[in-house]
């Protein structure tokens, strides 16, 4: 918390430096210890994230988001906060803009396009491996991968809505889209029974979890095809939904 306060403080040249070490510690070795203590702290870590990078990246700090993705890989609650963090950041530059000058709001978008690949691997890398846990019944905790997919596809909407198709076709988000959609919940029910004695959840659990896996890959496909993609090009908007649809057809096949 008093990290938090000292945010609020202006920071500028080698306070902001020593600012950015200690927040970067703090989330890599004791986040844990944060979440468990006081899980609000995780989200006002993400607005500092965010803020950081509005106020020093890229011209103070070139790598920091190319380092910040690299902290998912510390653990669960890094993950989390690192999704939260992604999914703010985009929200604060594309939808609220905040008041920066038309020059600086451009050059933020052009640098976060180019470190678009980095952040849609690793979301798109996660969102595989939970929605893998969930339907095939071996997570160890349930509720845990439920919070994976779903993290991983806020941020999926925060982005998809506004990046290239060309971005979007490379990192196959929406055939991964498409398949969560399409598989249906009643997989569970040929599962052979009963589950484990120490298996956390029951079918039951496994259903209704998969549901809102459905509805919200759903409403993220939604979100990426409903936007204004006449200045990219034909070409761009036809090689996605190529894609699309040649997926579509796969799973029917």
């Amino acid at each position: 918390e008093k990290l938090v306060e000292s945010f609020s403080a202006p920071l500028d040249g080698p306070a902001l430096t020593a600012f950015t070490r200690l927040f970067f510690h703090l989330c890599e070795q004791q986040c844990r210890d944060v979440h468990t203590e006081a899980p609000y702290i995780v989200e006002k870590l993400a607005m500092i994230f965010s803020n950081l990078v509005t106020v020093a990246w890229p011209q103070q700090m070139p790598d920091l988001l190319v380092e910040w993705v690299q902290i998912a890989q510390r653990g669960m609650i890094q993950q989390e906060l690192v999704f939260l963090s992604l999914a703010r950041l985009a929200e604060d530059i594309i939808q609220f803009r905040g008041d920066w000058s038309d020059a600086r709001h451009v050059e933020l978008v052009d640098s976060l396009n180019s470190v678009m690949g980095s952040i849609l691997g690793l979301v798109v890398t996660e969102l595989k491996n939970g929605a893998n846990q969930i339907i095939s019944a071996g997570c160890a905790d349930l509720s845990w991968s439920l919070r994976v997919v779903k993290n991983s596809i806020r941020v999926l909407v925060a982005y998809l809505s506004w990046i290239s198709w060309r971005d979007i076709v490379a990192a196959e988000c929406l055939p991964l889209l498409i398949q969560l959609i399409v598989q249906p919940s009643t997989h569970f029910n040929s599962l052979p029974l009963p589950l484990p004695s120490n298996a956390p959840f029951t079918v039951h659990n496994l259903v209704a979890a998969w549901e809102e896996v459905r509805l919200t890959a759903a409403n993220c496909l939604l979100v990426t095809l409903d936007r204004d993609a006449v200045s990219e090009g034909e070409d761009a908007v036809m090689s996605a939904l190529a894609s699309l649809m040649s997926h579509v057809i796969d799973l029917i096949g």
